[in-house]
Order: C-alpha cells, then structure tokens, then sequence
C-alpha cells in the first residue's frame, strides 16, 4: 500500500486520483457510484443535503481493493488510522460497518455491529432487530478485513454472478447509536408491482423485526415524518430507495443507511419512472437507477413455484428463461414431441450444427458440457430459448446421442417423455412441471427504453441468423443486424445434403455445380432478412454478414449411420464418404481450416455467398423503390446497406484476396443488372495478430467487428466450449474476478482491443468500429466499448434492450466522468 498521506486524501467532496476516504458531508463527487458503491452514493448523497444520517466514511474501493492478499492486515491499520485522522468524532463511538457494491446484490452478508465498544446488551437487540446485522471483532481494522473477506468468499461470489454485478466494492465505516428505540425497515414502492405503497417493518426496544406492513393516515407523527424523510431521501439520491431508520428514546430519529429499491423487475422499472412523472428525479437518474441485466426478469419467463422444485441438476446459465417440457435426447426426437403439440427439453452431451432444427423446435435445452460462448449458448440465445450448459454431473446411459436414460446429479434417472423443468436464469433444472410465468414488457418499460433510445450515443444492432430471428430483433428495437452467421443457414435438412455433395466434391467445377443449388436458398434469404431490417430499422439500417465461418467437417456426419445414410443418398461408396470425413476432421479445429481459410482455399463459396447477397439486394432495392414511387434512375439509393465480414482475417493478405473476389462478384452484379449493391467489406476482428495489426488491415476495410468469444479464447488460450468446468473454481479462488467468456477482460482482451481500435483509426479515420461477441450484451462491456469510441454493439436479440439501456448509462456516465475531470 502506498503511503497514507499520498492516497488518503480529501478536497471538499473530491478524492485523490487514485482512491480514497469520502467524510458524510462533504459535497458530493461526480461519478460517485463507481467509487463508493451504491449503498455509499445513496448516503453521500443524503449527507451531502443535510439529512439526519450518522457521521461515517466511505472507503474508496480501490482502497478496498487492498484489503487482500499478503499485505491486507497493514492495509487495514492504515486505513483504520486515516479514517479515525479525517472523522475525529468516530473515535471510541460506536461503529458499524458494511458492504457497499457498485451493484446492489440482495442478501450477500450483514453488516457487522459492535465496533469500538457497543456494549453486549446493545449488540444483542439491534442483531434480534434486524437480520441485516451482525456481531463483529471489537477493532476496525479487523471489522474491515472480515467485511472484504465476506464480499470474496464463495457465498457472494455465487450471488455476484447470479446478479451480474462487477467486482467493485465500497465499505461504509459509520457511527451508530448503541441503543435506538424504535429500528424501521422502510419502502415506499410496491416490490412486486413498483405502485407507491409505502409500507415498514418495525422493531421496538430490540425485540424481533415484524412483518411488512403497510404505512398510512393511521400512523403516528414520527411515521408520517419518516415517510417524509425517505421521499426528501428519494429526492435527493435521484432513485427509487430503501431505508433503514432508527429512532432513541429522546426523540432523536436519523437514516442508518440507503439502499436502492430492489424489487421484481418491472415494479423497478415503474418506480423509476414514476418518480420521473412526479418531478422527483431526472430521466438520467431514472436510467441509472435500474441495473441494466434486470432487464432479464422483464422480459423472459421465470418459475414461480420454485420453493416446491426437487432440484435435479445445475450447470451455466447461458440463456435465461424457464420453461417446463419432456425431455428429449435428440433433435429428431424433440421435433417429433414438439409436432404433437407437446413442449419438449432437449438433453444433449452438447449440441453441435446438426441439432439445430431441434433446439428451433424445443422450450428449453440441457446440455452437460459447454460453456457460455459454446454452440448451444450462442444458438439458444439467439432463438430466445432458457438454456443450462455445463451441467457436468449429467451422466447419459445408454448410447451417447439419444440415451435411453439421463442420470441427474441427485442420482434420480428420466426417460424420454418424462417431465422436467428449467430455471435457466439461475442454471438449475427442477423434476416435473412447474408454474411458468410469461415476461411481458410494461408501459413504463417502454418508456424507459425511450428514455433510453435518446441518450445512448452507441447504436444497438442484433446478432440474427434467419429472417424469424431479425423479426424477432424488430419487434425489440434494434438498429439494424450486427452479425448474420450464415452457416446457420445451410443445415436445414432441404439444404444439409447439397452442402454435403459440395463438400464430397473432388473438383472445383463440381463443387460450384452443387454451389448453384445453394444460391437461390441463400438469396431467399437474404431477401426476407433485407425486407424485414429496413421496414423495420429504417432504410439505413446495416445488415452485416460474416461469410462461413465453421470448418467444413461441421455439416458432415459424425456417426457410421450418418456415413452410411450420404453414401446412399450422393450414390458413393461408404468407404470414400468416410475418407472424407476422415481427412477433414481436425485434432483442434476451431484454431484450424475455417473461417477466411476456407475461403482463402475455395473461394468459389464466398463468391457464390457474396452473389447471394447481391442479387438479393438489388431485387429488394427495387421493389422499395417502386413501393416509394421512385424514379429507375435512383440507383441504388433505396437498396440495403450491407457490410459483408470476413471471419478469422490475421493477414492483411487473407482480406486482399478474399476482397478481390467480393469486388469482382459486386461488378459482375453491376454488369448484368445494371446498379451497384450499396456495400463495404469488413473484418471479423478475433485473432490476437488481427488486433495487433490492424494498421495493414484497416486501409483495406470499411469496418472492425470485434469477435470476442474467439478473441478471448485465443488469448487466453482456454477452449470456450470446456472453460465451464473449471470457470467456477478459478472466480471463487479469486484467479479471475470474473468469467471472461461472460464479461469481458478489459485488462489483457480489452487491452488488445484498444490496440486494434487506434492503429485501425490512425490510418482510417472512418473506420466503423463495432463488438458482434455474446459480450456485446454485457453491461460492464458495454461501458468499456462507449470509452473506446465504439460505434455500435451487437448482441442476441433478447439481450437487445439490456444493451440499450446499458448504452444510455455509459453515456451518461461518460458525460459525468469528462465534467468532472474539467471541474478538476
């Protein structure tokens, strides 16, 4: 720790730059949030009107970042000398301390009582008062060790991640009365509906807090004054609050401690706005005020009777959601439930291409390897469906696609047609069937996203395969599709079997034979996707579509049946077919053939994508056109704006030859019908030695989309499909504050990235810079990518209106952050 009168410094409400102690009372910092957490900025705040709360000091959390590791004991004695130097009244008084989360996250440990002297009797009754407190060590510094110990101990750290919360965390060190009268714990909205309804629970002389009870005309004058005093608190916070009140035997009554409202979603996002309505807090306020992945309880559904589950098995929670259905171990098995009308889990070791047509099918989807960027992740997020990976304890008897049982982690076994239910926001599966209850967006969410859609400075575009997923991404309010994996697109089975001809093909004239079958499938396609983006985002919404990324074994079958049933259907001997399969199969292959190597080795693939998406923009270009009453020599101004991304570039070589061929194909285009498709190529950003030379890559280019999931695999070098298995040791042991493959690492990822951004934009300044990653809805990412200049973000349609709200609070604390360095 460096040396205390460096670091412990206070200027009226500011800190020093690097950490620091804020006294209650002081003015308020800007940014305040990030660096005393919320409980803490609530309480600054509060001070900082003159309300009646107890003396204290917050502790800056990069301060409390040093409360760990081999010097964590004489961080501790100097912080506890600093504090007792800036607030001379807490000395011999006595103390409480707690928590203080940039992230609120219900119920992770109480705060500790009885620091520097409470006597026994009173510790006792403010215990029995509330469960929010607890006994702690007669000594500060040993107080703050046990509270930073508590917030990185296993318990919280679950809570933490459940909530999506970041690492950050303040401490509030503050003076108590050692035996109040009266202990209120108090609301004034509604937790289930956000509708004003103030209502406390009441301790008296230390016995036992009761129930919550309404509060109304009826109660007494000190009731009615502390209702005041918690709308003058909301007033002043700018944010929907919870408080605790205390009050002595002398009349004396003062706020212990804020904290922001946390309810159900959607009374969260009602109490926000209806303090808006009434004048009491700015828009801004209300965008702050909601924790953006909350966002999640609104819009999906969740399983109301949990408290009646028999838990059967936990994994990630990689697609939120619930959703109760007979389980079945394939995909062909799962359609057939589905066509009877039946809601269907599909169980799966893990899923692969091939078992597309079957999650489209299903209610949820179980798998017992992958983790959060792996194959089921990704598709599920993208079609909407709750999902739970990396259930390990998982055991399949039986063959291994389609057992005939599945062991769950308790030891009970299901067949197929048995009952089960999933909790994927929380990443549990539960026996039978369960009460499921639909999210559905109020008005008051849709007025926040409003509120949102005109701060944000980033633009928010959807990850989307296929037209139903863009459509679904409309209906969410999107700019426009950030990624189209047009892979996705080929294993239909009407589709499957004509890749796998091209595939089987020895010479390039047969492999182009089977390409021309493709085509038109293609170009149905885009078409639906152009049609639908541009009458629903606008006609400049983007349309960016990465060329075939996976390496071509993916559309071959994996089993002896498989191999035996193309053999028939392509008339081919069975021992070529598995030749085949044999010599394109690859020992690691997503570090091997795909992406632009596939291009690079048959670019007659790209070039029949890249007709595809031409033809199919001229055609949609036209009959806008004649819809708008245009002339035929507008061009191809009405036409759809597309970025066509090439995957997996680490060459500026590689985007030279493979750009060549789109350009040629693009003047082919502008020969036979006469108009230029509205075009630019771009790069899929997602090899460390892209980032690093991105100055050869980007005079070649129009754009950078980052891919993450791989970029952050590469640099890790840790498979993103098994990172699941050890990711929960590595967080709870402290390796990673955070799974990286869930939030992005802005310290070595986001390192790379930054590099990627400014040699990019040295030498094109019109770069678009954007993120098609699953981080891409990850709120803390979000904040990261609007400090790096970003121009947009993209992400699976559901997590669209978290990255929108999470855009308007980057901005706004951007705002904050810059006025607040020009004050300084």
């Amino acid at each position: 720790m460096k040396d205390q009168t460096a670091r412990h410094v206070i200027v009226g409400g500011r800190q020093a730059a690097e950490g620091g102690l804020f006294v209650l009372g002081a003015p308020l910092p800007r940014a305040a949030e990030a660096r005393l957490g919320a409980k803490g900025a609530a309480l600054a705040a509060l001070a900082a009107q003159s309300a009646p709360a107890p003396a204290g000091v917050i502790i800056d959390a990069a301060d409390c970042d040093e409360l760990s590791g081999p010097h964590a004991a004489e961080a501790a004695r100097m912080l506890e000398a600093a504090i007792f130097a800036a607030a001379p009244e807490l000395v011999g008084a006595p103390l409480a301390v707690r928590l203080s989360p940039r992230t609120p996250v219900a119920n992770l440990a109480p705060a500790l009582l009885g620091v520097c002297g409470v006597d026994a009797e009173a510790q006792s009754a403010l215990a029995r008062s509330s469960s929010r407190y607890g006994a702690a060590p007669d000594d500060l510094a040993a107080s703050l060790l046990m509270m930073m110990e508590a917030w990185r101990g296993p318990r919280a750290l679950r809570r933490r991640m459940a909530a999506g919360a970041e690492p950050d965390c303040a401490l509030i060190v503050q003076r108590f009365a050692p035996k109040p009268h009266v202990f209120v714990e108090m609301a004034l909205f509604d937790r289930e509906t956000g509708a004003p309804a103030p209502s406390a629970r009441r301790a008296t002389n230390g016995s036992a807090l009761g129930p919550m009870t309404p509060l109304g005309a009826e109660d007494d004058a000190s009731v009615a004054a502390a209702i005041s005093l918690a709308e003058q608190a909301q007033a002043a916070v700018g944010a929907p609050l919870e408080l605790d009140l205390a009050a002595d035997d002398d009349g004396g009554a003062w706020i212990v401690t804020a904290r922001p409202f946390v309810g159900a979603a959607q009374a969260m996002v009602a109490a926000a706005v209806a303090l808006v309505e009434d004048g009491q807090v700015s828009r801004d306020d209300a965008l702050l005020a909601i924790p953006a992945d909350r966002l999640t309880d609104l819009l999906h559904a969740r399983v109301v009777d949990v408290a009646e589950r028999a838990l059967i098995a936990r994994g990630l929670a990689a697609s939120p959601g619930a959703a109760s259905g007979r389980l079945a171990f394939d995909s062909d098995q799962a359609a057939a439930f589905a066509k009877g009308g039946e809601p269907v889990i599909l169980a799966r070791i893990e899923t692969t291409p091939e078992d597309v047509h079957g999650m489209s099918a299903a209610a949820g989807v179980l798998t017992a390897r992958g983790g959060l960027t792996s194959h089921a992740a990704v598709v599920a997020r993208g079609l909407g469906l709750p999902a739970i990976v990396g259930a390990s304890e998982l055991r399949f008897e039986g063959e291994a696609d389609g057992s005939a049982r599945l062991r769950m982690a308790d030891g009970s076994t299901f067949a197929a047609g048995d009952w089960i239910t999933l909790d994927a926001a929380q990443g549990v599966a539960f026996a039978g069937r369960a009460n499921i209850q639909q999210g559905e967006p109020t008005g008051a969410f849709k007025t926040l996203m409003s509120w949102a859609d005109d701060r944000r400075r980033m633009r928010v575009r959807a990850n989307a395969d296929t037209p139903q997923e863009v459509e679904t991404a409309a209906r969410m309010g999107v700019d426009g599709v950030g990624l189209c994996r047009t892979e996705h697109m080929f294993f239909a089975p009407e589709r499957v079997l004509a890749m796998r001809r091209m595939i089987m093909a020895d010479e390039e004239q047969e492999r182009r034979l089977m390409l021309d079958q493709l085509l038109p499938m293609q170009r149905a396609d885009f078409e639906q996707m152009f049609e639908i983006t541009l009458r629903t985002a606008g006609r400049e919404a983007p349309t960016t579509i990465r060329l075939l990324d996976p390496p071509l074994h993916e559309f071959l079958p994996r089993d002896d049946r498989g191999v035996a049933a193309l053999a028939q259907a392509i008339g081919a001997p069975k021992e070529k077919v598995a030749r085949r399969v044999r010599d394109l199969r690859e020992e690691n292959p997503m570090l091997g053939k795909r992406g632009c190597r596939v291009g690079v080795e048959f670019p007659e693939i790209y070039e029949m994508q890249a007709r595809a998406i031409f033809e199919a923009a001229i055609t949609v270009g036209r009959r806008l056109r004649a819809e708008d009453g245009a002339q035929s020599d507008a061009g191809d101004a009405f036409g759809p704006r597309i970025e066509i991304m090439i995957p997996l570039v680490s060459a500026a070589r590689e985007l030279d030859l493979l750009k060549s061929r789109i350009d040629a194909v693009a003047e082919d285009i502008r020969t036979e019908f006469g108009e230029r498709p509205r075009y630019c190529v771009g790069v899929m950003v997602e090899t460390p030695r892209a980032a690093l030379r991105a100055d050869a890559l980007a005079p070649l280019c129009g754009f950078f989309s980052f891919g993450t999931n791989d970029l952050t695999q590469m640099t890790y070098g840790l498979s993103r499909d098994d990172a699941g298995r050890l990711m929960r040791t590595y967080v709870e042991r402290g390796v990673f504050e955070a799974d990286p493959f869930s939030s992005l690492d802005q310290e070595g990822v986001g390192h790379l990235i930054e590099i990627g951004v400014q040699r990019g934009r040295e030498v094109n300044p019109k770069l678009v810079i954007g993120i098609c990653g699953e981080h891409g809805g990850d709120p803390a990412t979000i904040a990261f990518c609007e400090r790096a200049g970003f121009d947009y973000v993209s992400c699976s349609p559901f997590r669209t209106p978290i990255a929108r709200l999470a855009a308007a609070q980057a901005a706004i604390r951007a705002e904050t952050s810059a006025a607040a360095e020009n004050e300084a």
